[in-house]
């Protein structure tokens, strides 16, 4: 499953993935991988959710993002869900074409492995075409 908090800047979107995030954690069912482009949010998740800050490693690409999402996935098969917070800076697209190829790329891992992904996107809405992707 892949779900979006849409919002334009300072709509709070950080604050919500955090605060399902640490819900979800609550529960203690699952592993969770929280990655963000900075640690400035590590304080705030709890300490029980795998934080990763992407700063820390070299992705110049969408593809080397989702290269770096397999390798987490593989080397971590009981996660659970994957909260992404800020998709367009992360994974380094530079527009929506390539933001659709993730997001394709990222439902077939999330198909295959049963890892649930929640993205921020800096949008009032969710593109149409990322929408069809992910309720295929």
């Amino acid at each position: 499953m892949i779900q979006f908090i849409s919002g334009g800047k300072g709509s709070g979107k950080t604050r919500k993935l955090i605060d399902m995030a640490n819900e979800e954690a609550a529960k203690e069912e699952m592993n969770l991988v929280f990655i963000d482009k900075s640690d400035k949010n590590r304080r705030d998740v709890v300490n029980s959710i795998r934080f990763v800050d992407l700063s820390e490693f070299y992705i110049y690409t969408w593809e080397m993002f989702f290269g770096f999402l397999g390798g987490l996935i593989s080397g971590n098969y009981d996660i659970g869900k994957i909260y992404l917070d800020e998709i367009e800076k992360i994974a380094r697209v530079n527009d929506t074409a390539e933001l659709v190829d993730l997001f394709a790329a990222v439902k077939k891992l999330s198909d295959k492995f049963d890892v649930d992904f929640i993205f921020t996107i800096d949008a009032v809405e969710v593109p149409k075409e990322i929408e069809e992707i992910i309720n295929a």
